[in-house]
């Protein structure tokens, strides 16, 4: 991970302030221009000319300039960087704050969960560890749906950190069958308005027959006219 925090100050509007007058350091500076760059990270009672500075180019009062202020001493989590300019006839401009996020360092992926059918959202997880930890991992499982009834069941899962944070919750569909079944040669879908109220069951056949037929796995048109007068 790149720690540094790039950031482009562009055309920092310039408003006269009660701190405007003598700088120290600001003799030579070309009339009405910016002197003075400096910004500071999440501490907003940082007094005029106590930030840290940030270099400026010679100018005339419009001025870009781009900084890459480290970020190593910042905890993970959000931050805010404040910046101002300090102009030879006009003083400090008014402060400027972004707010970014520094990641958590990756850890190990050490273990997931998942559960069948949930409804409720208290139903029991089935926990599993990765043979083999790592930031980045894939694993293939095969469980049993036996005791499954035939027909479309939903699936949840989620991954386990080492230091134990869990990732959020991935959502599946797939369907269980004892047979080989027969070509899948249709679906039904249906549109919500904003309300959560459904509308009427549409139909869509336009795509090539198959037993093994997944949203993820094909490609089929929906007629615009149904989205008319729809927000959600």
């Amino acid at each position: 991970m790149k720690r540094v925090l790039t950031l482009i100050l562009l055309a920092i509007t310039l408003r006269a302030m009660p701190q405007a007058g003598e700088a120290a350091g600001t003799k030579g500076f070309f009339p009405d221009a910016v002197g003075i760059a400096e910004f500071f990270f999440d501490n907003a009672s940082v007094g005029y000319g106590q930030g840290i500075s940030l270099t400026v180019p010679f100018n005339t009062g419009d001025v870009v300039i781009t900084a890459e202020p480290s970020v190593i001493a910042l905890s993970p989590g959000f931050h805010t960087a404040t910046f101002r300019v300090w102009d030879t006839l006009r003083g400090w401009s008014q402060s400027v704050t972004r707010t970014f996020l520094k990641p958590w360092p990756q850890q190990n992926i050490a273990s997931f969960r998942y559960r069948i059918d949930a409804s409720t959202g208290t139903e029991s997880w089935t926990n599993r560890a990765f043979p083999s930890p790592s930031t980045d991992v894939i694993m293939n499982l095969e469980f049993d749906v036996g005791s499954l009834q035939e027909g479309t069941h939903f699936v949840e899962a989620s991954a386990r950190s080492a230091n134990g944070i869990w990732s959020h919750i991935t959502k599946g569909t797939f369907f269980s069958y004892s047979n080989v079944p027969l070509n899948i040669k249709a679906l039904e879908y249906y549109f919500e308005d904003e309300s959560g109220a459904p509308g009427p069951q549409l139909s869509v056949s336009n795509f090539t027959p198959s037993p093994h037929i997944t949203l993820d796995s094909m490609t089929f048109s929906v007629p615009l006219p149904s989205l008319e007068n729809l927000k959600k």
